[in-house]
């Protein structure tokens, strides 16, 4: 028995020295995520006018993956996608019909990762917590914020979680707030029409504090002042203010930096911005006050052509509508925010990726940025993500690997996001999750960007919800069936989109890229049609 003691605790010994061993080479991971970014990023072909100083510098040392789409453009499922490595076909969850305001209870709300299919997979922090990584988060990872901060529990019983709660805004308030914070009734403004009101979607620079007056008819005080979590945020200038969610994270990314670890470490920074509320400091605003905005490529009437079922009665939709109605220059206004807010947290990511580096692990960490989503700036009659479409799927995406000779090159295959989970477990050596992987690892093409050596698909899927079921309205936790739910394909020539009701698009990306013209009842195109139905069944078939 003595013996058999000894044994196993020298072998215990050894497995911890292998795994130590092994993770003091592994390289550090530095994981940058932001929110309803779409391509206007300087070099990936989105607005003319955006600046984004910072990332251009860090593409000039990375591989861009030109032409990468998330697994369905909305913040939730998208997340989850992400940090699962699966689809969400295979995870059964698409969008708003599955939250807790679909039926569920909004008291108790489940988490992302309660849901069947996720709640039994490890999430991306998890697997580096298991494998001798030290995790390390802030700012919006997963979409439920600091309700995900126990992905990042370490090994050893720490959690090492920036702040909480992290938030969008600060953003306006007619004085009355639910004990979450969320405003019971958004206040209409000249810069928040009412459709937007009930998202919040103001925009202007922090330095024209909203002064919202009393409401007799509903009884709200008014307010004066910027609102955060049901608490003021402070503003006297624009030195003396609060600081907002996404400088808290630069500023905690960059203490994690300057820290000396033993282990390896996983670092996770989630952006809240360009999300809504479009609320930055005045510089951010400054930088566009002398400039004619430029509005999207738009057509008049792009939509008669598309599925009505994919657009009428949309958010998107409605969203674009209050805007237009109120003018071209409110129209141009909201696309400025956007453009300030979008310098913003790129000025942020420029501050974190200073300290890492003048940092000592600057030649050992992979460094990833990406955004959750695109997001409509009024092209075809839309103002969100929530779409099909390419503003709402497209997304910039920057990989950088110590050692790789590929920087500044440019990968122009259609990629996933969700293909980067097997990425970083190749790249870090780590063993593959129990889930079974829907991604490919995409390190062939971070090793030759123009490679043909690839086992992963030559097509993109993704993925929006339809109609829910009466059985989800009821239960919106249960997996979503796969025949109520819309999806498109996306090749190097093609985007084909099929709605749950079976309307289909069809757009020659070659001719057109803004996707103005739905070939799918077009006879020559018929090849190609058949093809695309053909590869769209069998990726839905084999989850």
């Amino acid at each position: 028995m003595i013996h058999r003691l000894k044994t196993t605790g020298i072998a215990v010994l050894l497995l911890a020295f292998a795994i130590h061993s092994r993770a003091a080479t592994r390289p550090n991971v530095l994981f940058v995520i932001a929110d309803d970014l779409n391509d206007s990023v300087e070099g990936f072909g989105g607005h003319p006018q955006a600046r984004t100083p910072n990332l251009d510098r860090f593409a000039r040392s990375a591989v861009k993956f030109a032409d990468a789409h998330v697994a369905v453009a909305l913040c939730g499922p998208s997340r989850a996608s992400l940090l699962s490595g699966l689809y969400p076909h295979t995870t059964g969850y698409y969008g708003w019909a599955q939250n807790a305001r679909g039926g569920g209870d909004p008291q108790n709300p489940k988490h992302t990762f309660e849901r069947p299919v996720l709640k039994d997979c490890t999430t991306l922090p998890q697997l580096f917590a298991q494998h001798g990584y030290t995790v390390f988060g802030t700012g919006k990872i997963s979409h439920e914020y600091h309700l995900g901060a126990w992905m990042f529990d370490n090994a050893d019983g720490t959690r090492h979680w920036a702040f909480s709660p992290v938030t969008q805004g600060p953003g306006p308030s007619d004085g009355r707030t639910l004990p979450n914070g969320s405003l019971r009734g958004a206040p209409t403004t000249d810069r928040m029409p009412r459709e937007l009101a009930r998202i919040g979607s103001y925009f202007g620079p922090l330095s024209e504090v909203p002064d919202i007056p009393p409401d007799p008819k509903t009884g709200a005080p008014g307010y004066r002042g910027w609102m955060e979590w049901g608490q003021p945020f402070r503003y006297v200038d624009e030195n003396d203010r609060d600081l907002m969610s996404d400088e808290k994270s630069a500023n905690y990314a960059i203490e994690v930096l300057r820290q000396e670890h033993e282990c390896p470490f996983f670092l996770a920074v989630g952006f809240c911005k360009p999300h809504t509320p479009l609320i930055a400091p005045k510089k951010y605003f400054d930088l566009f006050a002398e400039v004619e905005i430029e509005l999207p490529p738009y057509r008049e009437n792009d939509l008669e052509d598309c599925v009505e079922e994919l657009w009428k009665n949309t958010v998107p939709q409605k969203y674009f509508k209050a805007v237009r109605d109120a003018g071209i220059d409110t129209w141009k206004e909201w696309i400025r925010a956007y453009l300030a807010c979008t310098a913003f947290m790129d000025d942020q990511f420029g501050r974190v990726l200073s300290a890492l580096e003048s940092s000592p692990y600057a030649d050992n960490t992979i460094v990833i940025f990406v955004s959750d989503h695109g997001m409509h700036l009024g092209e075809k009659d839309m103002l969100a993500k929530m779409t099909l479409w390419h503003e709402s799927t497209h997304v910039p995406m920057l990989i950088r690997v110590p050692g790789s000779a590929q920087g500044g090159r440019v990968c122009d295959r259609p990629v996933s996001v969700v293909d980067l989970y097997p990425t970083l477990v190749e790249c870090c050596d780590l063993p593959a999750p129990e889930q079974e992987l829907d991604g490919v690892s995409l390190r062939p093409m971070i090793e030759d960007p123009e490679t043909k050596e690839w086992s992963g698909p030559g097509e993109v899927l993704v993925a929006w919800m339809g109609r829910p079921t009466p059985e989800q309205r009821e239960h919106p936790y249960v997996k979503a069936e796969i025949e109520h739910q819309h999806f498109a394909l996306v090749t190097d020539r093609y985007r084909y989109i099929r709605a749950a009701g079976g309307g289909e698009e069809l757009y020659d990306l070659a001719n057109d890229p803004n996707e103005w013209t739905n070939l799918a009842s077009d006879p020559e195109q018929r090849p190609a049609l058949e093809s695309l139905r053909a590869t769209l069944d069998a990726r839905l078939a084999t989850p």
